[in-house]
């Protein structure tokens, strides 16, 4: 309880539920803003028993013995000044700084961001959390070296690598089953010196195979000076750009930046595969912090451009390529989605000649069979959104899948989304001056709750991903701001009020009374 006299007049305050009341002359005034204003900057901490009598001045408080924190009272003092400050300015002129502030930062960090758009974006959380996800294409297969097959083949043709007859055997058996195609996601980027019949062998099966596709691997940009590899040794791998058409409907070539171009790559090694034609890389480019989110089906670089392991076989089907060479993988489910067989399984198969098929022969007619491994051994492990231990085999033939199927994962462009961001603060500026102030409370929580639930629901059934996560970061933001400016002004004002009534001679003196068994500071008792 706090005691307060004026004059011959005296008034009790009586705290409940945080709130304080004068009764004075017979009126109820509310000063629990003021109250609040005096006491709280000062850190009070009395003694047992102590008394403070008069008006709550940092001056009369240190003559009675009350310790105040100077930290605190510059603090206080420093916070009043840019209050008031804050409070002459006009909720409309805050409201439309804060849409300028925002609109601006926002559109600095997608100019930023523009090649890695999903890194700073709610769509990991999402894709985990779907309940829906696209099926995978029954057609495609993954032929697995798999830890059973390295154990199991290990007494006949030792450890990886084996002998390329292997290779060949199954190579030249998938294409007699009816593969429509063999896609091999191992480097031949070296010959066996220990079996060179068995490389020999390899070849003659490359060299008769009509649909057989293998790997290249692209490194830095920044050596192409150091090396001796031309795009003219790579036929139907580094193709010159088309640029335009001419007058009469033809295709224009572009043209070559000199002839003495290289390519910082790691070629096979068999000159049966290079002319064969059916070639490209099969870099998977993870954004900054190492997660693989996108599929790059080909680079551009001084007028040529270099096709990836999807782009070669979609070119070799004729199947449509997207417009932009950079596109949001849609991962199935599960990272081992794609129905595998163990490589082992169809080398005894292909080598035995048993009368009784197995299960998944009848798979292999008319599927693309993409040869490569999960096992961790060999080390073709990466970070996807869906799973942190994801074969880089499985990534391939999703991308082969979504190239097929023409189902990438679609994001607006660049200009779009700058259109979106400034949208989007216009209409949370006029949603605010149309509501509430207790309204404003809730739209910190209700509008970014609604902006990430069609982001959701857009990853589930709609073919572009409306990332509104920037929105709704926005959203948090602008919201709180306001609600904490009109907060604040409050309290300026009312804390004014009671200054006024102060200046026309109400002067209180207070007595604050404390437990025996704990301190009790008087913003506790506020």
């Amino acid at each position: 309880m706090i005691c307060c006299s004026s004059g011959k007049q005296t008034s009790t305050v009586t705290f409940n539920n945080r709130r304080g009341y004068i009764f004075h002359e017979g009126r109820e005034l509310n000063i629990t803003p003021y109250l609040y204003d005096k006491l709280l900057p000062f850190g009070v901490n009395l003694k047992k028993g102590h008394v403070a009598q008069g008006i709550l001045t940092s001056k009369k408080l240190r003559r009675s013995g009350v310790t105040i924190n100077p930290m605190l009272d510059l603090i206080n003092r420093l916070l009043k000044f840019l209050i008031a400050r804050l409070a002459g300015y006009s909720s409309s002129s805050v409201r439309w700084s804060l849409v300028l502030i925002l609109g601006l930062s926002s559109t600095v960090q997608i100019i930023k961001d523009r090649d890695h758009t999903l890194i700073n974006s709610s769509y990991d959380k999402l894709l985990e959390l779907r309940l829906h996800s696209p099926k995978v294409d029954p057609s495609i297969l993954v032929l697995d070296i798999d830890e059973r097959s390295l154990d199991e083949m290990r007494s006949d043709y030792g450890r990886w690598p084996w002998p390329r007859e292997t290779l060949a055997g199954v190579l030249r058996w998938l294409e007699g089953q009816g593969a429509k195609a063999v896609v091999f996601d191992i480097l031949f980027a070296d010959q066996d010196t220990l079996n060179p019949l068995s490389d020999r062998s390899f070849a003659e099966a490359v060299t008769q195979s009509q649909s057989s596709f293998f790997p290249i691997l692209r490194l830095d940009p920044k050596n192409d000076s150091s090396s001796e590899v031309t795009p003219g040794m790579l036929p139907s791998f580094a193709v010159p750009i088309p640029t335009q058409e001419s007058t009469s409907g033809s295709l224009q070539v572009g043209q070559l930046n000199g002839s003495g171009n290289t390519l910082a790559v790691i070629p096979p090694v068999f000159e049966a595969i290079v002319q064969s034609g059916r070639v490209g890389y099969h870099n998977i480019y993870p954004d900054p912090d190492g997660v693989s989110r996108t599929y790059r089906l080909w680079e551009d670089i001084e007028g040529w451009r270099l096709l990836s392991l999807p782009a070669r076989i979609a070119n070799h089907f004729n199947w449509d390529l997207p417009s932009e060479a950079k596109q949001i993988i849609r991962y199935p489910q599960e990272p081992l989605s794609h129905r595998s067989i163990s490589f082992v399984d169809a080398w005894k198969y292909s080598q035995s000649g048993q009368e009784t098929p197995p299960a998944w022969l009848s798979d292999i007619p008319g599927a693309i069979v993409v040869i490569g491994s999960t096992a961790p051994s060999l080390l073709d492990i990466k970070v996807t959104p869906i799973s942190p231990i994801h074969p880089g085999v499985h990534i391939l033939a999703t991308a082969i899948d979504n190239l097929k199927n023409q189902s990438f994962q679609g994001e607006f462009p660049l200009w779009a989304k700058l259109v979106q961001c400034w949208l989007f603060l216009l209409g949370m500026a006029w949603l605010s001056k149309a509501i509430s102030i207790t309204a404003l409370r809730w739209a910190i929580l209700i509008v970014p709750g609604i902006l990430l639930s069609v982001s959701y629901l857009s990853l589930q059934v709609a073919p572009v991903f409306l990332d509104f996560s920037l929105a709704a970061s926005q959203a948090v933001l602008f919201f709180s701001l306001l609600t904490l400016y009109y907060s604040l002004r409050l309290q300026h004002f009312t804390t004014a009020s009671g200054s006024f009534l102060k200046s026309k001679g109400f002067e209180a003196f207070f007595v604050i009374f404390h437990r025996e068994d704990e301190r009790v500071k008087p913003q506790s008792m506020l």
